[in-house]
């Protein structure tokens, strides 16, 4: 192999490629690493006074005007190769080995320092579980902000500390449990009825009824006597027994630096309200107590469908009355 050809041997493929291209070589897209060495040597030999002033191409043309060392006269001469065939094989065979070495080479287990040089710089790599994690807080944190901000905003905040404020009493509670009651009362003594409907549309959306409360059993003895019965048993006859028989009040008197008329008139003692009423539940719907024959068996019959779990329920709410009007009072102190 003479000087030039093992310097064209010695070059990569791709810069065997750039250097074809430099020469003008035509047609070498498709020759392989041996063959396109031959084309270039022919190619630049033939137009050395063109290229040799390339100072890229200048290895080239030192290594083909050098001179050629003759050998010894004792070692056999091989003579150069220059038939079309016989360089033929020659490249055929030298593509033969370098294809070997290459799939030789890609069967090597890869390193990963080895493996990170393959990785194109330009190329995207994904994000690590650390980034991604801290991603994923800072979106959280950003919601956080963002949904405690709107609700600073809407006044929720305020409603809320406001509606605590006034249910945070035992009385509240028991206002809230007599209410249920009432409600419970009114449905049953002012039965609902039909006032009229909206017509229905199409086949999809059918008539719709629209009912209210019956107002014109107010005038009549169908509401009255029941209302008065659950009235008296749940209000009215607790309230008199808790006025009469403070005990609240009698306690106040007896402190230090207390008077009379620091306690205004109409004062309850909310426990004993609420044990008065859970014992007259106790006396009319379980042992069947009744004054001069009242109540009536309808009267009780409705009352105990129309309140909310029936006396049962009354009395479990006097009882949670009474235990949340002494834990008040316990505060208090």
């Amino acid at each position: 192999m003479s000087g030039s050809a093992a310097w064209l041997h010695a070059q990569r493929k791709t810069e065997l490629v750039e250097i074809a291209e430099q020469v003008g070589l035509k047609n070498f897209e498709s020759l392989k690493k041996a063959d396109l060495e031959v084309a270039l040597d022919d190619h630049m030999r033939a137009n050395k006074d063109a290229l040799s002033k390339n100072s890229t191409l200048a290895p080239f043309y030192k290594r083909v005007d050098a001179p050629v060392r003759k050998e010894s006269s004792g070692s056999s001469s091989i003579p150069d190769v220059k038939t079309p065939a016989i360089k033929k094989r020659v490249s055929k065979a030298k593509d033969d080995i370098t294809g070997a070495i290459e799939n030789a080479a890609s069967a090597v287990v890869h390193t990963p320092a080895a493996t990170k040089q393959m990785i194109p710089a330009n190329m995207p790599l994904p994000p690590s579980p650390a980034v991604i994690a801290s991603h994923i807080d800072r979106q959280v944190t950003r919601g956080k902000t963002r949904l405690s901000q709107v609700v600073k905003n809407s006044g929720v905040n305020e409603y809320t500390d406001t509606i605590r404020d006034n249910i945070s009493s035992a009385s509240a509670v028991q206002s809230i449990a007599i209410l249920l009651e009432v409600i419970g009362v009114f449905n049953e003594t002012l039965p609902r009825k039909r006032i009229f409907a909206i017509p229905a549309i199409g086949v999809y959306i059918r008539e719709y009824p629209i009912r209210a409360n019956n107002m014109f059993n107010l005038l009549t003895a169908d509401f009255w006597v029941p209302f008065t019965f659950w009235f008296l048993t749940s209000i009215g006859v607790p309230l008199m027994f808790s006025f009469f028989f403070n005990l609240t009040l009698k306690a106040r008197t007896s402190t230090k630096h207390a008077t009379r008329s620091t306690h205004p008139a109409g004062q309850f003692d909310p426990v004993t309200f609420h044990l008065s009423k859970a014992l007259i539940q106790w006396l009319i719907y379980t042992q069947n107590a009744t004054v001069y024959g009242w109540p009536s068996l309808e009267s009780k019959a409705r009352i105990e469908s129309a309140v909310p779990f029936g006396h049962q329920g009354v009395i479990v709410a006097a009882g949670l009355g009474v235990v949340l009007s002494l834990y008040e009072a316990i505060l208090r102190k």
